[in-house]
């Protein structure tokens, strides 16, 4: 009787665990379907983004947009040696660009 009563016990564990690898088999079949339809979704965004980028909204050719150069000044200099202080023309500090220095031989105070 006791064997019995093991054996239906695992006969209904055993079903049970069939049902609920059932359930799961139909949850993984949904995710796939739903990553499948996200996986196009995103493909057609990217050719929509590459075809805006590409041609332009309207399907025409875009002018070459020209690249600006980045700002820069140049500062001719007396021909002397100081430690400049920040906010002086001759720190580099004091300018939030690009500074290129020359000193001019032979001009002093």
């Amino acid at each position: 009787k006791e064997i019995m009563n093991a054996h239906k016990e695992m006969l209904k564990a055993l079903q049970e665990t069939q049902s609920n690898h059932s359930q799961l088999l139909l949850q993984h079949r949904d995710l796939e379907k739903r990553h499948g339809d996200l996986m196009k979704a995103y493909t057609d965004l990217l050719s929509q983004f590459a075809t805006m980028v590409a041609g332009g909204a309207e399907g025409g050719p875009q002018p070459a947009k020209h690249k600006m150069k980045a700002p820069s000044s140049g500062v001719v200099r007396l021909d002397y040696n100081y430690p400049p202080a920040p906010g002086d023309t001759d720190s580099p500090a004091s300018f939030g660009y690009d500074v290129y220095y020359r000193a001019t031989p032979g001009l002093t105070f």
